[in-house]
């Protein structure tokens, strides 16, 4: 679960929030909504920085924050730079094992014959054959078109 206790932050001299107090617990889905400047991107930004994958750093001025050590976060930038690459490889690219994974599959020449059959096998434990589709449902479903 991660908890907040009483966090505190502030931002050029500016309280971006005080006391706050929270848990999420494994499964939950929470929103977070709230004007410009209100925080939200600070708060992801110290979750980031908390878990060790900010790549700003954002300190507590207060309070507590407690993640798991065996707990991974995936996010994405509120904007990110363009690109050649289409949206659906963007978010597949992500999934570095499988995209490490599925790029040895796709270029068999560095690969002896015993490593193709592992490879087939990490893939198929990692659902691998799915994860397009899977990715696409969710685009579709964020409003992306094909």
């Amino acid at each position: 679960m991660i908890e907040f206790k009483d966090v505190g932050v502030r931002r050029d001299g500016r309280e971006l929030f005080a006391g706050a107090s929270f848990q999420l617990h494994p499964g939950h889905k929470v929103g977070l909504t709230g004007n410009n400047g209100t925080g939200k991107s600070t708060l992801f930004a110290l979750l980031l920085t908390q878990m060790g994958a900010g790549d700003t750093e954002v300190t507590l001025d207060r309070g507590e924050v407690s993640i798991p050590d065996s707990w991974q976060v995936a996010h994405m930038a509120q904007e990110v730079g363009a690109s050649t690459q289409t949206a659906i490889d963007y978010v597949l690219s992500g999934d570095e094992q499988w995209y490490e994974i599925n790029a040895a599959l796709n270029d068999l020449s560095a690969v002896s014959d015993e490593q193709i059959g592992v490879l087939h096998q990490q893939f198929d434990e990692i659902d691998g054959y799915r994860t397009p589709t899977k990715a696409a449902q969710i685009m579709a479903g964020l409003g992306f078109k094909t």
